[in-house]
């Protein structure tokens, strides 16, 4: 994968996701479905893991077999997270579950690439 040229306004909406704890990235997906009605941060948050639960396997497919994650883990253009998530964010764009692609490759992040796609034992860390 080419080196992603992330825009200013790509950095600043990747920083201000990085920012939050990962239940805080699961409460802002709801927003963005159309059979979620509660309101509570807690209702938020768990509704928000739910639709993760429904496509987690989706995303392990597109980024740990699809893509070979652990192939880019030493490639000098995803040092900085941002970029990284941005180039994430753009292999899961494909998928069109509805969510803003940078929510979820932050919250991949947040969770760990190694052990979102079970793969621990890699060394390096993105």
């Amino acid at each position: 994968m080419e080196k992603r040229i992330v825009s200013k306004i790509e950095r600043e909406e990747i920083e201000k996701y990085l920012l939050l704890d990962e239940d805080l990235i699961l409460s802002l997906i709801p927003q963005y479905l159309n059979d979620q009605t509660s309101f509570s941060s807690i209702g938020q948050i768990e509704a928000g893991k739910k639709k993760f639960k429904e496509i987690e396997e989706l995303l392990y497919q597109k980024i740990c077999i699809e893509w070979k994650f652990y192939e880019h883990l030493d490639n000098q253009d995803f040092q900085d997270k941002v970029s990284f998530i941005a180039s994430l964010g753009d292999v899961i764009t494909t998928l069109a579950v509805g969510i803003p692609p940078f929510i979820i490759s932050t919250l991949i992040v947040k969770i760990g690439i190694r052990k979102f796609c079970r793969r621990d034992d890699l060394e390096h860390s993105n």
